[in-house]
């Protein structure tokens, strides 16, 4: 309180916002370390549904990242100083709660027959889903070829675990097939990648929320003997389209790591098969 610059601050602001203000960053500075964001091209971004969003800005952890970030030499002080600024709250809001503001609530999902009990309950209480209607694909018959008994494997170590996965990415590559793996996390998706099992495939690509060109490496992952790496995020939301004549059975699907809900499990299997093609 004795440095100039607050001298200065306090007589041209309202006292009560810089005061409320500065213990709001006293308390943010602390959470810089435990902070999870991803610096890229000299920006700092968050990821959000398979994207690196650079427009969030979390309290003024943000601003200190950015601090911490330009000490590293990984970003400039131009960008610092684009956010360096006190910022005053002039309400809040919840996207959850928006939907209340109107008369009738419309929504499309492709697994609503696999909602738990959880999620159905919030429907029908929370947002007063009165009907549901599941209609038949525009493309006929669901020519998927996935039967739970026979392409589920649980394996008990890293190395078997690894090692089928190779195994399966082989046989689908002898028959000019492109191939998706989607991993847990890109750190696994890494290990994969680097190790001993994973250098046996050769021209192994992968694709993070980092990538300048996602459109293109999704396009690109559909190309015949393709073998692309994705984190789950991908899983859902990016049309994997095959136009590959070569490619009688269509893409091959590997999800390596348990799906959280089954919904989750359908849109991992929905990058496949899709719009009348086969795949598995």
């Amino acid at each position: 309180k004795d440095m100039a610059e607050y001298k200065n601050l306090m007589e041209k602001c309202d006292s009560r916002i810089v005061a409320h203000d500065i213990r709001r960053m006293i308390v943010d500075v602390k959470k810089v370390d435990s902070h999870t964001y991803e610096c890229h091209q000299g920006k700092i971004g968050y990821r959000q549904f398979g994207s690196l969003m650079y427009n969030q800005v979390h309290g003024y952890i943000t601003a200190f990242c950015y601090f911490k970030e330009y000490e590293l030499g990984n970003v400039s002080i131009d960008s610092v100083k684009s956010k360096c600024a006190i910022n005053l709250r002039c309400g809040h809001f919840s996207y959850a709660k928006i939907p209340h503001e109107f008369n009738v609530i419309l929504g499309v999902t492709g697994t609503l027959d696999s909602l738990g009990p959880y999620e159905n309950e919030i429907l029908i209480n929370e947002y007063k889903i009165s009907t549901r209607t599941i209609t038949p694909s525009i493309y006929g018959a669901y020519k998927l070829k996935y039967r739970a008994s026979d392409n589920v494997k649980i394996l008990f170590s890293k190395s078997s675990h690894r090692q089928e996965i190779v195994n399966s990415i082989t046989e689908a590559r002898e028959s000019d097939r492109a191939i998706l793996v989607f991993f847990d996390s890109v750190k696994e998706m890494g290990e994969f990648q680097n190790s001993e099992e994973g250098k046996a495939i050769t021209d192994m690509h992968t694709v993070d929320e980092t990538c300048a060109n996602v459109g293109g490496e999704v396009v690109a992952a559909t190309k015949s003997r393709a073998v692309t790496l994705f984190p789950r995020v991908f899983g859902r939301g990016h049309d994997f389209v095959c136009r590959e004549p070569l490619m009688k059975e269509g893409v091959h699907v590997i999800q390596a790591f348990p799906a959280e809900s089954k919904s989750e499990e359908i849109q991992i299997q929905g990058r496949t098969a899709r719009q009348g093609d086969k795949g598995s």
